[in-house]
């Protein structure tokens, strides 16, 4: 085998035993910020239980999505995490796509972020709706009564979520919803920068924003510092996600400290237990715990933290 420089075709090996011990994950942008440590979760699992893993961005876009999913299944892994950008009406559709193998046993998928199809797919993600409202609350506790909401388009189920929350935290504090508070965007900066800049050139009145992610935020940040309006001072600023950037702008973003590392950590566990259980084990969702990081941008007396790890 040395002398004529032998190596074993893993993929053929794969085929003949019917296990490839590689997985796939599908992102939809694995270039945002949120995502490196997601990754390096999955990879550190998935290594320490001997897999390798192949990873395919989306860039939003669900026809690539649904491309990279063919792919991966004619390259025979053995299962695939995926953080969907499906719109919402078409998630349990999609699902049941994803499941099929071809043979009786359901393919293995484990979604992150959102609940899919309970019956079909297992999801590992937070409670996007109750982390939502719980900065909302914290808005109002700071005594802000008028809050602009900055939210992404209701395609994505956890976007939908995020904005319920901010809804059921109004209604619960018994404050009325202003619906000319409610702009859209994406989940970059850019975009929320130029809703805030929009809700200043309508003179909309507003003493806080809130916005659906931590770049969202920083965006934020920026169009009120160019209009001179103090941070919190005037306008308070809740974000969500706790990415390391948040700390480094001034004042540092309040936010939801989302365990990122753990999602994908879980989502490579949960898709071991169903592939080790041989069409045997039943999908379920875990829900992992998240906690509100109070921080200067609604809290100015709050002292500053920088967290270097996983960065």
């Amino acid at each position: 085998m040395e002398e004529l420089g032998y190596k074993v075709n893993l993929l053929a090996r794969g085929l003949k035993i019917k296990h490839t011990y590689t997985i796939g994950v599908v992102l939809p942008d694995i270039t945002k910020i949120f995502f490196p440590n997601v990754l390096k979760g999955i990879e550190t699992a998935a290594k320490k239980a001997g897999y390798k893993v192949n990873f395919l961005s989306s860039d939003f876009d669900f026809a690539t999505e649904r491309e990279s999913v063919e792919y991966l299944k004619a390259s025979y892994v053995d299962g695939i995490i995926i953080d969907s950008c499906c719109r919402a009406e078409g998630l349990a559709k999609w699902a049941g796509e994803l499941a099929e193998s071809g043979g009786e046993a359901p393919f293995h998928v484990v979604s992150m972020e959102q609940v899919m199809d309970s019956s079909k797919i297992s999801s590992v993600l937070v409670d996007y709706e109750k982390l939502s409202g719980m900065a909302t609350a914290h808005l109002i506790g700071q005594g802000k009564r008028d809050i602009l909401y900055i939210k992404v388009g209701k395609e994505l189920r956890h976007g939908q979520e995020r904005y319920q929350g901010y809804l059921s935290a109004l209604a619960e504090q018994g404050l009325p919803f202003r619906e000319e508070l409610v702009l859209e965007a994406d989940f970059s900066a850019l975009s929320a920068y130029h809703a805030t800049k929009l809700a200043l050139e309508k003179g909309l009145r507003f003493d806080a924003v809130q916005t659906t992610n931590d770049q969202m935020a920083i965006g934020s940040l920026k169009a009120l510092k160019e209009a001179g309006i103090s941070v919190p001072g005037q306008v308070a600023i809740a974000g969500c996600d706790n990415i390391f950037p948040s700390t480094l702008v001034s004042p540092q973003i309040t936010t939801i400290d989302l365990p990122k590392y753990e999602m994908g950590y879980t989502a490579f566990e949960e898709l071991k237990r169903l592939m080790d259980g041989e069409g045997k084990a039943s999908p379920r969702s875990v829900i992992l715990e998240a906690k509100l990081v109070v921080r200067q941008s609604t809290a100015a007396d709050r002292a500053g933290d920088w967290n270097l790890s996983m960065w």
